[in-house]
């Protein structure tokens, strides 16, 4: 496993333990897969679906799908 992968392991296992908080605020209005996607386009400002895909570990068709949907 890279650095970069653990680091990115690391950040998701904060998020689902330390920001639970912020994922409930949403009260349903979007799925986790939807924020996790709106949450990485702010970090990065633009990116490809495939590139999406590979960070966040889903389909390019699933985040094809979040995005056509926003």
């Amino acid at each position: 496993m890279t650095d970069a992968e653990l680091a990115f392991k690391m950040g998701r296992l904060f998020n689902n333990k330390i920001t639970s908080t912020f994922w409930s605020s949403f009260k349903g209005e979007y799925g986790r897969v939807q924020i996790e996607v709106l949450v990485y386009l702010l970090e990065v400002d633009s990116a490809q679906v495939s590139e999406i895909a590979s960070q966040l570990n889903i389909s390019k068709q699933h985040v094809s799908l979040i995005i056509k949907e926003f």
